[in-house]
């Protein structure tokens, strides 16, 4: 690993006492304490943050070699996976095997017995759990099924599934929650619904969701979900500055939908503003990205994705943090002579899912950005 690359984590966020039962008992025989240690940080590390090499050796405090080295074992028992594009890294965080598990594993049961030796058989019968003989028995249980399933249930059914499949906030994801941490009743479609929302317009991060609707929960008999405490935290999140132009601070799902008059965005338009404000891409402020979608739609009669990139690629480079700086950078591209020298960056081009337009375009309207000031 260098020092330039990142590393990202996810995967498993906790551990059942069956299967830490396991980790301790049987994984520990077979790999050095320090790979366990750093597997458990690994799960309680934030999920989905982008850590530098330097900064992850910092948290575990060990060296960039045991880190490499205790990551192999790690590997070898199938306890995380390891990916890499880039100068980026991905682990995977597995669960263990349980007990019972590991010991009908051909592989592992091979490596614990060689490993214990005469304490294997003690170890077996010690956290086997033996099942009764049932041959004689008549399985009287009660079957799943259907049958008490209304209408009513197969829609709500039908909407979150929809909700979570279609969501470019990563709902799937946030539903991993611990059920103590977002309880059973309040997984309903109007607050996912929202969450998902909230999410998308101010780009927040998984475990800060998850924090966030933590913490607007009002736990009484009938617990709920405080929205308007959940909406402040998601706004104060984002450090926004007071801005002359009060429209523009409207949330950016609620901005676009009153720019093109329609009551719901379709995908690509709640994907464009999701990347536009997420920290994973351009982190632009949700009202300097008013400002922007409006010049462009004004502009193109359209949402047109690569001038959109490009010019949010500008404004990043530029650092336009405020609505006034993106109106001064609009009335620097206007004046500016259209034969201006090339931009000295690349936009995003065609990407697959939205109508494009031709390089020359593009580049037409990138020449005008280069002969502003940089600051």
């Amino acid at each position: 690993m260098l020092d330039k690359e990142t590393v990202k984590i996810e995967g498993i966020e906790e551990i059942s006492n069956e299967r830490l039962k396991s980790l301790l008992f049987l994984y520990e025989e077979l790999i050095d304490i320090r790979a366990i240690h750093l597997y458990q940080c690994l799960i309680y590390l934030n999920h989905g943050t982008l850590y530098s090499v330097s900064q992850l050796l910092d948290i575990l405090h060990i060296k960039e070699e045991t880190l490499c080295e205790m990551m192999h074992e790690l590997e070898r028992l199938q306890l995380i996976k390891t990916y890499k594009k880039g100068d980026e890294y991905l682990i995977d965080v597995l669960a263990p095997l349980n007990c019972n598990e590991f010991f009908a594993s051909e592989i592992f049961d091979r490596y614990l017995a060689t490993k214990t030796k005469d304490r294997y058989r003690s170890l077996r019968a010690l956290l086997i759990r033996e099942s009764s003989d049932k041959t004689d028995y008549i399985d009287i249980s009660a079957k799943a099924d259907l049958s008490s399933w209304s209408s009513i249930d197969e829609k709500d059914y039908r909407d979150i599934k929809a909700l979570t499949d279609s969501s470019i906030f990563p709902l799937k994801k946030f539903l991993k929650v611990s059920k103590n941490l977002f309880p059973e009743s309040l997984r309903t479609y109007d607050n996912l619904d929202y969450i998902k929302k909230l999410g998308e317009t101010y780009g927040i991060g998984l475990d800060e969701m998850r924090r966030y609707v933590n913490e607007s929960i009002v736990r009484v008999k009938d617990p709920f979900i405080d929205k308007s405490e959940l909406l402040k935290k998601c706004q104060n999140a984002r450090k926004h500055t007071v801005y002359t132009d009060e429209g523009y601070l409207m949330a950016t799902n609620d901005f676009l939908m009153q720019l093109l008059n329609v009551d719901k965005l379709n995908f690509n338009d709640r994907k464009i503003i999701n990347r536009l404000i997420s920290k994973e891409f351009f982190d632009l402020d949700h009202a300097v990205v008013n400002v922007l979608l409006e010049y462009v739609y004004k502009k193109k009669d359209r949402l047109d994705q690569n001038l959109i990139y490009a010019i949010a690629s500008d404004w990043v480079n530029k650092k336009i943090d405020t609505v006034d700086k993106a109106k001064d950078r609009i009335r620097q591209i206007n004046n500016q002579d259209k034969q201006s020298v090339k931009a000295d960056f690349d936009p995003v081009y065609n990407t697959k899912d939205n109508p494009s337009i031709s390089d020359e375009e593009v580049l037409e309207y990138l020449k005008t950005m280069k002969g502003g000031t940089d600051g």
